[in-house]
């Protein structure tokens, strides 16, 4: 595979604020007009020593004017703004959100997770809870207390950055959106039956049942 070195800068915006033509820059770098007009709407420019003499025509370090990793590090940039985002984005006052809490343990394997809950009847000394539907008033600042962070999921794709953005053994809290919930998570069950008096108590949340997001329960 061919290397590839990615500029930096826009070559049209430095070869104007020099005075320069696509003709005269091609000329003082060896190569042609059609190279320099191709290199100028791709931004990519596959001979190192091409690279090279332009960086010198423009009197610029050649680890400034340009970088072998420079695609990466914009695709790891961009990756880090995503991953940030539900983080960033604020519940919206008139909606209301199931609060999850989940644990990864293998990236993309092995993970829980744990909702808060209300009663709904017993069944043989068992109890049947349902899901809490919470308004966003305050709840990001109660997490915030324990040191949680805490994201908020409107779609399928803010759920994906949520997930990569726990690291093993890690917790973090999800607002999701009730009316999104069984697209964000197909197969959610939002009612369970489990032990009486089993449930733990979890940042003040003393109703919590492990979810499925799967719906094996």
């Amino acid at each position: 595979m061919r290397n590839k070195w990615v500029l930096k800068h826009n070559l049209a915006d430095l070869r104007s604020s020099r005075g320069l033509s696509m003709e005269a820059l091609a000329e003082r770098t060896y190569t042609t007009s059609t190279t320099i007009f191709r290199i100028e709407k791709c931004g990519v420019i596959t001979d190192p020593t091409l690279a090279r003499t332009l960086a010198s025509a423009f009197d610029m370090p050649f680890e400034d004017f340009c970088s072998s990793n420079f695609a990466t590090e914009k695709i790891e940039e961009s990756w880090r703004q995503q991953i940030e985002g539900p983080y960033l984005t604020q519940p919206e006052p008139d909606s209301s959100y199931y609060l999850i809490f989940i644990r990864r343990y293998e990236k993309a394997s092995e993970y829980c997770a744990r909702s808060p809950t209300y009663w709904v009847k017993s069944e043989y000394g068992k109890e049947r809870r349902r899901l809490i539907t919470f308004r966003p008033d305050g709840i990001r600042e109660h997490l915030a207390e324990y040191d949680v962070r805490c994201a908020v999921v409107h779609d399928s794709v803010a759920l994906i950055y949520y997930f990569y953005s726990i690291c093993d053994n890690e917790e973090r809290a999800a607002l999701v959106r009730t009316d999104v919930a069984d697209s964000v998570y197909p197969r959610l069950v939002k009612e369970y039956v489990c032990e009486a008096n089993s449930l733990p108590t979890h940042y003040d949340f003393k109703d919590l049942v492990e979810l499925d997001l799967h719906g094996n329960a």
